[in-house]
């Protein structure tokens, strides 16, 4: 949209989402209906509202706004700030005293997006690694054309909790965007290594030499706790996210995640290994007490695409299909049998 149609509103007490409406209807004097809404611009999907609270205050951002003239060494710092009408003398009672500290906001990195998913490819209980997509401020980013984000910072630098609860286990420091969860932490941090089925929470923060570690600012939100997925809520197909590169890479990823998902005909739903002969697009629905490249995978959906084995959990009624009989996924068990309905139109 090039940036028009842009708001800021506050969603709670100085926390404030920036959103783009796709039209603006007028309805009536001063009242307009705002549709095709681009939610969470500018990194503020952390400020989402849901919903936002009616009478919320809301700033239109166009060219009648004034940047402040505060300097990087000012941040931190509070500021008495006399406001009011600019024909006015600053000593009339036109003018208020606002009281702001400003914490350079504007300036701390996007939160990272589309943290890979280890389970749905085949993998060795050891050494885990963990990769992230990074975001930029640098309104170039947007391109499709471009192969890596613009940095944006002096320096690339991530730090990657791992957590218990809120307790944090580990930190790992990285200067790219991925990390090593070694066999050794494994086991000093949970007795053991990771298994299959085992879940692992964590939180990423990008880091500003500028305004400091956002780990350590209690109103900087990471990545973990974002109010907006980067992900459908049925599918897990993931988003289009702006302020990153590559946009196509996530794409295809969709494309590939739906024509497995889509007209879900199966080969077999009793195998526990995969098959020695195999071709592109094979689906299997995996057998109890399965091994190999898919152990763990019980009772999901195996797609062999670009050949290797990617796995998708099934949801609650799920349909499966072969040539002999149907299936539908009820939360434990693929039910039903039998072949599968026709239905003829004379």
């Amino acid at each position: 949209m090039g940036g028009a149609n842009a708001l800021a509103i506050e969603s709670a007490s100085g926390i404030w989402e920036i959103v783009q409406a796709g039209a603006a209807e007028l309805i009536a004097p001063g009242r307009y209906r705002l549709t095709r809404l681009l939610r969470g611009q500018r990194g503020t999907e952390n400020a989402m509202g849901n919903p936002t609270p009616g009478g919320a205050q809301a700033v239109v951002l166009d060219d009648s706004l004034a940047t402040l003239p505060i300097a990087e060494a000012d941040l931190g710092i509070p500021w008495n700030w006399r406001i009011g009408p600019a024909s006015h003398a600053k000593s009339e009672e036109t003018y208020v005293t606002q009281s702001f500290t400003p914490a350079g906001v504007g300036l701390r990195p996007f939160s990272v997006a589309h943290v890979e998913q280890p389970w749905h490819r085949p993998r060795v209980h050891g050494d885990l690694t963990i990769r992230w997509t990074q975001r930029s401020r640098a309104l170039a980013t947007d391109s499709w054309g471009g192969l890596e984000v613009l940095l944006g910072e002096e320096l690339q630098a991530y730090e990657v909790e791992i957590l218990d609860g809120a307790t944090v286990k580990r930190v790992l420091t990285r200067t790219t965007p991925t990390a090593l969860y070694t066999t050794a932490d494994q086991i000093t941090d949970w007795g053991a290594l990771l298994g299959s089925g085992d879940t692992l929470d964590i939180r990423i923060y990008q880091l500003s030499a500028l305004v400091g570690g956002a780990r350590r600012d209690p109103s900087y939100s990471p990545s973990e706790s974002s109010s907006m997925s980067d992900a459908t809520t049925h599918l897990a197909l993931p988003y289009l996210l702006a302020a990153r590169a590559q946009k196509h890479v996530t794409h295809n990823e969709a494309l590939r995640l739906l024509d497995g998902l889509v007209q879900l005909s199966i080969l077999d739903r009793d195998l526990t290994a995969p098959p020695a002969s195999l071709a592109e697009g094979d689906r299997y629905i995996v057998g109890a007490g399965a091994t190999g490249d898919w152990a763990g995978w019980d009772l999901n959906v195996a797609f062999w695409t670009d050949g290797a084995w990617l796995r998708l959990s099934p949801r609650v009624g799920w349909r499966a299909g072969s040539k002999m009989r149907t299936c539908c996924w009820s939360l434990t068990v693929w039910a039903g049998s039998g072949p599968p309905r026709t239905r003829c139109r004379t």
